[in-house]
């Protein structure tokens, strides 16, 4: 039943790539490739009937992925408990599957949140806990629309493509933006943007521009533009493993150089208040108007 769920819960969250990924659930008595903490950010190429792509995750659980990103299997051990279980675990070690799957198959995809302000696709890129969901929870409720969270894929045409309709938060941001903090969690809390009562988008929207997230010092907002040459080295950084990935797949370097050509890379440089949320927004919607 447990690794049922486990399977459930990681092809619910590919259901809403724009690509197709045939997924697959296998368990073991020890994981094919040993455990290292610091490799949680790594895939690495290994040899197992053919050349795949091993994702180490957590001490219990990992995942192969096929040469062409077209294949995923999760891989359990065996001695795996129903308490050893995080629905949170498994839907990050299932977005990390979709990104290396999407970047394997030529498509851009980042580590990010995007929104919709004036028809065109506002993008979040930053490391955890730079507030990419925090800006996404608060400009939807400004009235933009929601595009999706944790990926952004980008095609070839510069349109950003809607994923899964939800927005996770610490409890205590919840709380911080008036929202509903009593539901149960084992990480954080998944909103539904539709029971939120916002407009979530059913199409690609243009990507206008991709804010890479800073803090500010005081309560000073504003961008810089990251030249082109800069913006692939921060894009690739946010990206799912595509560094990795290139030398194998040089054709992948394109993608993301096309997409620094499409679009406005900037930095963002904001303060870490809620209070001043409302400043934030009013400084995105204008720099939007500018483009």
């Amino acid at each position: 039943m447990m690794f049922t769920k486990i399977f459930e819960t990681a092809a619910s969250e590919l259901n809403y790539i724009p690509l197709s990924i045939e997924l697959s659930l296998t368990s073991v008595p020890t994981l094919p490739v040993a455990y290292h903490p610091d490799c949680l950010q790594i895939v690495c190429p290994q040899h197992c009937g053919a050349d795949q792509y091993w994702i180490p995750w957590t001490e219990l659980q990992g995942a192969w992925i096929s040469p062409d990103g077209r294949s995923a299997e999760i891989v359990v051990t065996e001695n795996t408990r129903d308490a050893d279980f995080s629905r949170s675990m498994t839907i990050a070690l299932a977005n990390v599957i979709a990104g290396a799957c999407l970047n394997l198959q030529r498509q851009v995809a980042i580590h990010a949140n995007a929104v919709s302000i004036e028809g065109r696709a506002v993008a979040f890129a930053g490391h955890s806990g730079m507030g990419k969901s925090t800006l996404t929870a608060f400009c939807v409720n400004q009235g933009a629309g929601f595009i999706t969270d944790d990926i952004v894929t980008v095609d070839s045409e510069g349109l950003v493509y809607p994923g899964n309709n939800r927005i996770k938060l610490f409890p205590h941001t919840g709380e911080s933006l008036g929202l509903d903090t009593s539901y149960e969690l084992d990480y954080k809390i998944h909103y539904n943007p539709v029971q939120l009562g916002v407009n979530v988008l059913q199409r690609p929207v243009p990507l206008g521009i991709l804010y890479l997230l800073a803090e500010s010092k005081g309560d000073n907002i504003y961008s810089e533009q990251v030249s082109p040459s800069q913006a692939v080295f921060n894009v690739l950084l946010h990206s799912y493993y595509a560094s990795e990935l290139i030398p194998n797949h040089p054709v992948l370097l394109n993608s993301y150089v096309r997409l620094v050509n499409q679009v406005q890379v900037r930095k963002l440089y904001y303060p870490r208040n809620f209070g001043l949320l409302p400043k934030v927004y009013e400084f995105l919607t204008k720099e939007v108007y500018r483009l």
